[in-house]
Parts: structure tokens; sequence; C-alpha cells
């Protein structure tokens, strides 16, 4: 099977004003999420919910991501996408 590779011309991206983690302060999170690098990362709603249950996370980022797991659900999706730079 061939794939085509295709440049991107124009690419727009609408992000919320206020991040939902740290990738230098929640090393833990990151890690658990495996986000090694900037870019536009998918992170599954069941990951998410279990790094809450897992995790030893603060009450900041606990909201946040309960508010990123609503909003996808809302959306009929079962990830969160996230620009990481």
């Amino acid at each position: 099977m061939s794939l085509g590779a295709y440049r991107i011309n124009k690419l727009e991206i609408e992000h919320e004003r206020i991040s939902s983690f740290s990738l230098w302060n929640d090393e833990e999170l990151v890690s658990f999420f495996d986000i090694n690098e900037s870019g536009i990362t998918d992170v599954h709603v069941d990951l998410i919910e279990m790094a809450l249950e897992q995790l030893n996370l603060n009450e900041d980022i606990r909201e946040s991501l309960k508010a990123d797991i609503e909003f996808a659900k809302n959306k009929g999706q079962t990830y969160v996408s996230y620009i990481t730079f």
C-alpha cells in the first residue's frame, strides 16, 4: 500500500488561554501521558481518567483535566487533543 504525504498550506488551531498542565512542572503527568516533544498530542479520555485516579495531582490540574474530559465527551470524542510548546 502506498500513502502520500501532503504539505499543509494552512493550519488553524484554537486552544484555551490557560494550560491544562505544565510540561516542566508536572513531570509525573507528562510521563504518564508519554509526551516527550512539543506538537499536537491526542490523549485518550480513559488515560486521563486513570491519571486522575492514580496520580497525586494538585486540585487545579485535577479540575482542568476534568474539564478536558467533559469537553471531549460533549463533542463525542474519546480523546483530548493538546498542543504543547
